[in-house]
């Protein structure tokens, strides 16, 4: 169990860090 979570842990960083940038840009264009 453990190693099937580290093997999901660098597509979980990764999706994070999409959806952050999706967000981030979303506000972006939010903002005058």
């Amino acid at each position: 169990m453990f190693t099937e979570i580290l093997a999901l842990a660098p597509v979980v960083c990764i999706v994070l860090a999409l959806g952050a940038l999706f967000y981030f840009n979303w506000v972006c264009t939010l903002l005058p």
